[in-house]
Order: C-alpha cells, then sequence, then structure tokens
C-alpha cells in the first residue's frame, strides 16, 4: 500500500510539473545586426539580451534586427521587456516582433508571422506577445521613428513558452500504474 501512495504523490507531482512547463523559457542565442547608433559601449553586448531580466541590456539600433533562439521550440505566449530607464515617454520606442522556423538573413523575417508591435513603454514589464504555431526562432526589428532616441530598442530579456510535451508525462505516468499492478500482484 506505501508504494501505491507514493506512485500518486509521482503521479501528482508530474501533474503539477507539467503545469509548471508554462513558466517561459528565455533566448539561449541571439543573431543581431546591428542598426544606426547601436555601438554605444555596454549596449552593444549581445549577451546582455539572453537570459531572464537583469537589468543588462542589447540596443538594437535604429532599424536593427535581432533573432533569439531558445534552445527549443515554443509557442505562445511570450514576453519581451525593455529598458528605457523611466523615461518612456521622452524616448518613445518600438519594435516589430515575428516568429519563423528557418531563415537565411535578416531580411527573411519580414515574411514570417508578424506576432505585432511594442512600444517601449509596452515592454517595461514584460509586453505580452501573442501568436499561433510552434516555431524556432522570434526577431525584433526595431521600428523607432522621431523623437530623441539615438540607439533604438533596448531589450533586456525575451522569453516564450516551450512547446509542452504531455506524451513523456503520460508515459511516465502509465509505466507507475504498471509497476503498482505488477506490485500489487506479488
Amino acid at each position: 500500500m506505501k508504494f501505491i501512495k507514493s506512485a500518486a504523490v509521482a503521479a501528482a507531482a508530474t501533474i503539477f510539473s507539467m503545469g509548471a512547463a508554462n513558466a517561459l523559457t528565455y533566448a539561449t542565442a541571439v543573431d543581431w545586426n546591428p542598426g544606426a547608433g547601436a555601438g554605444t559601449p555596454g549596449r552593444s553586448d549581445i549577451a546582455n539580451a539572453l537570459g531572464a531580466t537583469d537589468g543588462s541590456f542589447l540596443s538594437l539600433g535604429l532599424g536593427g534586427t535581432a533573432i533569439f533562439e531558445f534552445g527549443t521550440d515554443f509557442t505562445s505566449p511570450g514576453a519581451v521587456v525593455e529598458v528605457t530607464f523611466g523615461n518612456v515617454g521622452g524616448y518613445p520606442e518600438s519594435v516589430a516582433v515575428f516568429v519563423g522556423n528557418s531563415y537565411n538573413n535578416y531580411g527573411d523575417v519580414l515574411s514570417w508571422q508578424s506576432a505585432g508591435v511594442l512600444s517601449n513603454a509596452d515592454a517595461q514589464s514584460g509586453g505580452a506577445i501573442a501568436f499561433s504555431g510552434n516555431w524556432k526562432y522570434l526577431a525584433l526589428v526595431d521600428t523607432t521613428s522621431g523623437g530623441p532616441s539615438t540607439d533604438g530598442f533596448d531589450v533586456d530579456s525575451v522569453g516564450v513558452s516551450a512547446v509542452p510535451l504531455p506524451a513523456g508525462g503520460l508515459l511516465l505516468l502509465s509505466g507507475l500504474g504498471i509497476a503498482a499492478l505488477r506490485r500489487r500482484r506479488k
């Protein structure tokens, strides 16, 4: 009976962890094509746009593009965090968001599925992005125009939802059930 209780606890933990899979997966690699004004020291390190939000950032540059990879296929929802140090009204910036499964050059991203446009005001605490399907890449294309911004949209982090693998959880539950039945027969 103790084994059956353990199996039930393990099954519950598995179901709970499958729900936790909806947490954001952060970018692990970025390919950056800087736009005008993007060479400012401290704002041109691509590593600043990887991982969770930490206050460091990559400036895309006016008209610049960054293509993000996540180490796994992903789906919606996602979030982009931008840094403007609290003066979003004084420095209006924006970025077009696209998703795709392959690319050869930066021009390809314009034929991907559009996931919308975010302003830096939207993205201060995690601009939500939504799209349908499963994808490999997410691209940000700076669309900042007018205003005093000299280096465009500043990316702190990009996160998406990893494609869930429910079959693995179901296999584990099946295995636990079979093990419980075998144990019960003995």
